[in-house]
């Protein structure tokens, strides 16, 4: 990536538009407490893997403090969405649950889901209809998963376990019915960036304006601070104390999402001058750079 060129010429080119993206982390799953209590204390990364294989559960549902950070996401959130377009999750189901309780579909489209006990009885108690109103688009997108493979809490169920644990209101057709995708080997942190950058390219291709896509702490932080080809910035005019001592606000998107934190992007595509844009367009070929602005969520609630 040219990142000086990419941040400072990052305007929308015909015929991709500028998206705003509304970037959420997962609620606490199960095999997050213990991992996540060891690297606050500052654990090794390895001594982090060792607890999450420790403590593994397969396709890992929220915690009952993972469902009330998605309610608590819902009443510091919610009014900040009403007027997207369309909810993009991992296909985990820890991600699916916290955009189903972060933004909840109508009773309509929650009718049909028929699993018992699953991770989705945990997200209808408390999604019951969206208090905005909005119904957009639901769609789970493969490329938008954790770090794959080794850990079981990677592997998600098949797509027929998730139909039927959320219901019609999700579209699943992007997923084989197995995983064939989870292997016995750790995704590499550049793999995993790779996917993440692949998946930015595929949301700049939609039609769709302001999307919540939710998915995982570690793909969000290697995407953003890792791959070559994604440039950030903080937009936001937000200034703290530390920012009125002369202390610079570093916190940005470099660092670790928090459990339900979200934050709001631009997004636009950077491309070399000699790219020529007529015609089919494919992305994934061209790969232009991809920079995300952060945008000042007060802001947003004016």
């Amino acid at each position: 990536m040219r990142p000086a060129r990419a941040l400072v010429a990052a305007a929308a080119m015909p015929p991709f538009t500028t998206k705003r993206l509304y970037l959420i982390r997962h609620g606490q799953a199960m095999h997050n407490p213990r991992a996540e209590k060891a690297r606050a204390e500052g654990c090794s990364h390895d001594e982090f893997l060792e607890i999450m294989r420790q403590d593994d559960h397969l396709d890992a549902p929220l915690t009952k403090l993972g469902i009330e950070q998605a309610k608590e996401g819902e009443a510091r959130y919610g009014h900040l969405m009403q007027d997207v377009d369309l909810v993009v999750s991992s296909p985990l189901s820890r991600a699916v649950q916290t955009a189903d309780m972060i933004l909840p579909p109508t009773e309509a489209n929650q009718c049909g889901a028929t699993g018992s006990q699953s991770a989705s009885d945990h997200a209808r108690s408390f999604a019951t209809s969206s208090s905005s109103g909005v119904d957009p688009k639901r769609l789970v997108m493969e490329s938008l998963r954790e770090v794959n493979g080794w850990l079981l809490n990677a592997k998600r169920k098949s797509r027929s376990d998730l139909e039927s644990d959320f219901g019609p209101s999700w579209d699943f057709s992007g997923l084989e019915n197995e995983d064939s995708l989870w292997t016995k080997e750790l995704e590499s942190q550049l793999e995993c960036a790779e996917r993440g950058y692949l998946s930015l390219l595929s949301l700049a291709e939609r039609p769709e304006q302001k999307m919540v896509v939710v998915s995982h702490g570690g793909l969000l932080r290697f995407t953003m601070n890792m791959h070559p080809s994604v440039g950030v910035r903080d937009g936001r005019n937000t200034r703290t104390a530390s920012d009125a001592e002369g202390i610079a606000n570093v916190r940005c998107s470099k660092s670790r999402f928090g459990n339900c934190e979200l934050r709001a992007y631009e997004l636009d595509l950077v491309f070399d001058k000699d790219y020529n844009l007529e015609g089919d367009v494919d992305l994934q070929k061209l790969r232009p750079d991809v920079v995300l602005t952060e945008v000042d969520l007060e802001e947003l609630r004016n």
